[in-house]
């Protein structure tokens, strides 16, 4: 609804790529806060997001987000980033599925940056599939560090799921690249 009271015309596809009664751990790139609206209103899966603990402190953004049932990563120490790992994998039981934006936080430019291994070591330790998701278009609508809308065009690109079953750590570079690139592939040509 966000979209489109903002003015955005909105694509998606890839649907067919997905079960609803499957677990899945989405990686998406990160390219502005309509991230969030674009996913949650036209991935049609029920999800829950990882988001960094600060957020937590926001009004009405970490109220909401407890009450919804996602989880706050505290990178302050191992301990802190196993409990999340262990909380995640309590939340993935029965067909509910993860999202994270591997890159950590919005693009200050539009173009993909360097990834992060929690989401490929949350989905290898529960054997749930990987599913690349390439957005585009929130950039546009409201940049890194602005309140100014800009409606725009706005489309979600659902890819093959990845299977990580019988996958090791050793793999999750590889994992990661695969992934990113074909995030990549799915970006309008001023995003790549």
């Amino acid at each position: 609804m966000v979209c489109w009271l903002s003015f955005c015309r909105v694509k998606s596809s890839g649907h067919q790529h997905l079960d609803k009664n499957t677990s899945y751990v989405f990686v998406a790139n990160h390219q502005g806060a309509f991230d969030i609206f674009l996913t949650y209103g036209f991935l049609n899966h029920n999800i829950k997001w990882i988001q960094k603990a600060p957020l937590r402190k926001l009004p009405f953004v970490g109220k909401a987000s407890d009450i919804a049932g996602h989880i706050f990563v505290d990178n302050s120490s191992i301990t802190s980033r196993i409990n999340t790992m262990v909380e995640a994998k309590k939340i993935l039981e029965g067909g509910v599925s993860l999202i994270i934006f591997p890159e950590g936080a919005r693009t200050k430019n539009g173009k993909l940056g360097a990834f992060r291994r929690g989401a490929y070591r949350i989905a290898l330790d529960m054997g749930l599939p990987i599913v690349p998701v390439t957005l585009n278009g929130p950039y546009d609508v409201m940049k890194r560090n602005t309140y100014t809308l800009h409606p725009s065009k706005l489309e979600l690109t659902i890819h093959q799921p990845i299977p990580t079953k019988g996958l090791q750590k050793e793999d999750i570079a590889t994992l990661m690249d695969q992934t990113k690139e074909t995030i990549h592939s799915a970006l309008w040509e001023k995003y790549k």
